[in-house]
């Protein structure tokens, strides 16, 4: 089984505060860790741009976790200081890693 990537990338609101906006995504990060198949979850910055970045067992995993987000997590702070307009999600398979020993 190939290990899936979830990457999306958005902006911000105007005005949020990256430290609120932070916390809130800590909150997501419990969420997630409650969901089968997931692995890890690091949210970066480029630029403007956030990208958040979640690995699952499967592309199943990965799916079923993003068809019960929003029912879960839509009215959350976290989605309340995101432009929805800017959402680009994708899966991608992992083909290679490589970890510290």
């Amino acid at each position: 089984m190939t290990q899936i990537l979830e990457r999306v990338r958005f902006r911000t609101l105007p005005g949020t505060d990256e430290a609120q906006f932070i916390a809130a995504a800590a909150a997501i990060s419990d969420w997630a860790k409650t969901q089968p198949g997931f692995a890890y979850r690091t949210l970066v910055r480029d630029g403007e741009e956030w990208i958040d970045l979640a690995f699952w067992s499967d592309l199943d995993a990965a799916k079923a976790a993003s068809a019960g987000f929003m029912e879960a997590n839509g009215s959350s702070a976290f989605m309340a200081m995101i432009d929805p307009e800017s959402v680009r999600m994708e899966y991608l398979s992992q083909m290679h890693s490589a970890m510290a020993a």
